[in-house]
């Protein structure tokens, strides 16, 4: 088992809320704590996480840590729940960062968020059905079974979460095929949200 401390910045409560609020003085400690899964068994039931489109959340959101420096500004992400599962979020990463800062700042960079929205939309749809565009970008998978999400309410819109602490099971696209990496273990919104941030920023294989 391995133990692993950070210091971060206050994270809001949406599963999606992925951009830190820089310049607050109030910080927490959260734990992460990673497991080796030797059995097999004992992951969840294999989830295509790209399969049925029309059912993903989609929007673009910048991926931040509190004391880290650098940040992925607005990537494409994605949002699905369903009770057969629980939840899962993907963050798609673009292998070349500089190209598609780009691509993004000439296409939608000073548009709404509505806009901006629809823009990701196109893009994730395309990268699930094409597979060369799907090759510019190196896919995460967040996964949080059934048993342990809850619903709560925020801004009045009820809403699918973790329950925590909670286990998260994390993949990464190969191919065509979802390679289970590790399971963390999120004890709180903090948690969770910087585990997605180590994730695509240090690569985990």
């Amino acid at each position: 088992m391995k133990l692993r401390i950070f210091i971060t910045a206050f994270f809001p409560a949406m599963l999606l809320s992925l951009n830190i609020c820089y310049g607050q003085e109030k910080r927490f400690l959260f734990e992460l704590t990673s497991f080796e899964v030797d059995d097999q068994s004992k992951l969840p039931k294999p989830i295509d996480f790209l399969a049925q489109p029309e059912k993903l959340r989609i929007a673009l959101h910048s991926v931040s840590a509190m004391g880290h420096k650098f940040f992925y500004r607005e990537l494409p992400q994605a949002y699905r729940e369903d009770k057969s599962f629980g939840l899962y979020h993907m963050i798609f990463r673009p292998k070349d960062y500089a190209k598609w800062n780009e691509l993004r700042d000439e296409a939608v960079g000073k548009k709404t968020y509505k806009i901006k929205k629809e823009w990701a939309i196109k893009i994730v749809k395309e990268i699930i059905s094409n597979e060369a565009a799907r090759a510019k970008f190196d896919i995460f998978a967040f996964h949080v079974k059934q048993e342990e999400v809850t619903k709560e309410y925020d801004l009045k819109i009820l809403v699918t979460t973790p329950k925590f602490p909670c286990n998260v099971y994390v993949y990464k696209l190969k191919g065509k095929k979802w390679i289970f990496l590790r399971k963390e273990i999120a004890k709180d919104f903090v948690g969770f949200s910087n585990l997605r941030y180590f994730a695509i920023v240090s690569d985990w294989e």
